[in-house]
């Protein structure tokens, strides 16, 4: 009786079938009334919704430099009032150290912060600084700032990118970091990199350019005093 055997497994295709488009039908009636599909199909213990940052006032005595070590970015603004706020939900926030050490704050984060998330926000106001030190993966950048000197320094993936007037800037960079003081009013400038960073600064009267590996740096300003040493394949422009 095979005849029967297949008339039975076509009437349960079709009943299966029809219960398939059923199903289809109600949840797409679902979704349109809900306006979200992300519920039914994100994986289980995943959130919907990012997770809540909250702020976090630190109170720290007076510095005039910053070092931020890390995955961290900060906002640093140029003002009267020292404050230090980090933005982060509650059980990131803990994690992250702010320290004065010889009138530098340090910022970084403890053992224990998982590596590969989101870099922690914090936003700092205070005296334009003399010192801005960037170190791993960490971020800084800041504006209006004013002076007689400023020095940077980059290590590692950094980035840096400034904004103001100053006499004299001095700018060091190793690994594959990025500084940006193209907008950093200097009357003299001197670079340093190694490795593979891009170096982008001003210069209104004279620059120095020391470099070894592949990096670029490019100097906008067209001082009249330029003096340029290169090691390897480093690309020095002039703009």
């Amino acid at each position: 009786m095979q005849w029967k055997r297949d008339m039975i497994n076509k009437r349960r295709l079709r009943v299966t079938g029809g219960i398939l488009v059923v199903w289809l039908l109600a949840l797409g009636g679902y979704l349109a009334w809900t306006g979200d599909a992300t519920s039914l199909f994100s994986p289980v213990g995943e959130a919907s919704a990012s997770r809540e940052s909250n702020v976090e006032l630190r109170v720290v005595p007076g510095f005039s430099g910053v070092k931020v070590t890390g995955p961290v970015s900060v906002d640093y603004q140029v003002g009267p009032e020292v404050s230090v706020r980090i933005v982060a939900p509650d059980d990131e926030a803990g994690l992250v150290s702010t320290t004065v050490d010889d009138k530098t704050l340090v910022v970084g984060v403890k053992s224990g912060f998982i590596e590969g998330k989101e870099p922690v926000r914090v936003e700092i106001s205070g005296p334009s600084p003399e010192l801005i030190d960037v170190a791993g993966s960490a971020s800084l950048s800041a504006e209006a700032i004013k002076g007689n000197t400023l020095a940077v320094k980059s290590a590692g993936a950094g980035h840096v990118r400034l904004a103001g007037e100053v006499g004299s800037v001095a700018l060091s960079a190793s690994g594959s970091g990025r500084i940006d003081t193209s907008a950093l009013r200097a009357r003299e400038a001197s670079v340093s990199s190694a490795g593979s960073c891009v170096i982008k600064t001003f210069a209104g009267e004279s620059v120095s350019v020391a470099m070894a590996g592949d990096g670029k740096v490019t100097v906008l300003g067209k001082p009249a005093k330029r003096s340029v040493q290169s090691v390897g394949v480093a690309r020095v422009n002039f703009e």
